[in-house]
């Protein structure tokens, strides 16, 4: 607790009088030590009450020391703490100056550096506007020459797409007239094949004079009216189940060797063999007499003393080498009551579809009939040309 000091002072300059008042009182209970009991009672009375009374000075006066003591501790402290304070205080205020002196010298460098970009920018913008006023003087000279090029690029383009045009146009027209010069001459030179000789005959039975004992056969005659050779295949249905010959008791037979259908050709890689189907030649503008069925002497000669009709049906295909392949379906008629060389007429030759091709597997080829040989004849030939080079 703080006390102000004039106070201090006054209950010092007290507890001094007191100190006084007490030393004269101690020395008059010395002097009076010999007065009558009552008197020393009363005055002791007295002199206990005054001593009381410096005690209680003196104490107030310590109690007053011991406070202004503490006071000026406290003081002491609160001063120290304060000049404590002051100094933090003016070390801030000088840390605070430092860095504010150094803020203001990197603003300066920056405001420096800020107005050297500005001047760096304004450069560039100089010269970029120099480089466009430039690039505009020489876009203007070079525009013309640029157009101009241009047009002689498009000029010299359209030429070449109309020689170009000419080309595919020559090319076009060359390829057309090599189709159709193969087209005329697949048609004129190719094989066809039908039933019947140029004299209307179309089949009779053929009777051996030297083996008068042996089956007769039935030969039917087929025609070749083309330029080249043709494969030909046939086959006919079993003339037993006709019930007209059956409920004669005459029993007419296939031979069963046509080679029907005529089948796929094909090539065997490893050997380079090439393998066409079984069948028999035909030349170009000729004829060929192929037995498809046979009959005994004595059943032919039943068949000649009756009144009878019968039908046979079949089959035959053809093929040559330029890719020609046609199949027919066929049917004869047979009339026993007309001069033999004419009892067979043909009521029927139709064009069915032919064979599928299979797909080649493994080590073969297929190609249609007629043609394996010829793909393996240019295919050597193209090998032996490229091994001349």
């Amino acid at each position: 607790m703080w006390i102000p000091r004039w106070i201090e002072l006054a209950i010092q300059d007290i507890a001094s009088h007191l100190g006084a008042i007490r030393k004269s009182l101690d020395e008059q209970a010395n002097a009076n030590s010999n007065e009558q009991p009552t008197d020393r009672e009363d005055e002791r009375e007295k002199t206990g009450v005054l001593r009381s009374i410096a005690q209680n000075i003196e104490a107030g006066n310590s109690s007053a020391t011991t406070a202004h003591q503490e006071n000026q501790r406290q003081q002491g402290e609160l001063i120290s703490a304060q000049w404590l304070l002051v100094w933090f205080t003016a070390g801030a205020f000088v840390a605070a100056g430092i860095y504010a002196a150094i803020a203001a010298f990197q603003l300066g460098q920056m405001i420096e550096a800020t107005k050297q970009a500005k001047r760096s920018a304004d450069v560039a913008a100089c010269a970029l506007k120099e480089n466009q006023r430039q690039f505009a003087l020489t876009s203007k000279s070079n525009q013309a020459q640029f157009e101009e090029t241009l047009r002689q690029m498009q000029t010299q383009t359209r030429a070449q797409l109309n020689a170009a045009k000419a080309s595919q146009d020559g090319a076009t027209a060359a390829t057309s007239a090599a189709t159709t010069a193969k087209s005329a001459l697949t048609i004129s030179q190719r094989a066809y094949v039908a039933i019947g000789r140029k004299d209307g005959v179309v089949a009779e039975f053929v009777a051996s004079k030297d083996h008068p004992d042996e089956n007769v056969p039935l030969v039917v005659y087929f025609q070749n009216t083309g330029h080249i050779p043709a494969l030909i295949a046939w086959d006919t249905t079993d003339p037993r189940k006709d019930g007209k010959l059956a409920s004669l008791g005459i029993h007419l037979f296939s031979t069963g060797k046509g080679g029907i259908p005529l089948t796929a050709s094909w090539i065997d890689k490893k050997t380079g063999m090439a393998y066409e189907s079984e069948s028999r030649d035909i030349a170009g503008e000729s004829m060929r007499k192929i037995e498809m069925a046979y009959i005994s002497q004595s059943d032919l000669e039943e068949l000649s003393k009756k009144i009878v009709g019968f039908y046979i049906d079949g089959y035959y295909a053809y093929c040559d080498g330029l890719g020609t392949w046609s199949t027919h379906q066929f049917t004869l008629n047979y009339h026993s009551d007309i001069p033999s060389e004419l009892r067979f007429s043909l009521v029927g030759d139709i064009p069915i579809a032919n064979a599928p091709i299979p797909k080649s597997v493994g080590d073969k080829l297929y190609f249609p009939p007629c043609t394996a040989t010829i793909v393996m004849a240019q295919t050597q030939q193209y090998a032996r040309q490229k091994a001349k080079k």
